[in-house]
């Protein structure tokens, strides 16, 4: 009996960690669409070393502020309810993690001077130097 391929190669496929926030912890270039523009600008995600599941995202929203958000093993983010430090800015809502780490898909509410708006942001891979 000849060997079972389950086309899998083994020099391309990458261990999954425990830890999501491992996968998803770097620089992110991201696309925002607030329903009327859109804006490009990056973020990066850090691991809370206080809080397990908790992470860290810089420049939430373009605003310049730092987010917190809870990461779960259903590849779910969920960013409860907070305003952004230093700001007026208001957001909740949730994210998506694609099967292979390279994209999260945002959808969040952002309540400001303003008003009320639904955000829709994709993250995707910075480029990486090597």
């Amino acid at each position: 009996m000849g060997a079972l391929n389950l086309g899998c190669n083994p020099e391309t496929v990458q261990p999954v960690s425990q830890d999501l926030r491992k996968e998803i912890s770097r620089k992110w270039y991201c696309e925002l669409n607030d329903g009327q523009d859109t804006y490009n600008f990056e973020s990066e995600i850090t691991i809370d070393p206080a809080n397990e599941n908790k992470i860290f995202i810089s420049n939430f929203n373009n605003l310049g502020a730092k987010a917190t958000a809870t990461v779960y093993t259903d590849r779910q983010i969920v960013l409860h309810s907070q305003t952004l430090p230093g700001t007026s800015t208001s957001v909740k809502g949730s994210a998506t993690i694609n099967a292979d780490f390279t994209n999260i898909n945002w959808t969040y509410e952002v309540t400001d001077t303003e008003g009320v708006y639904t955000a829709t942001v994709s993250y995707t891979l910075s480029h990486i130097s090597k």
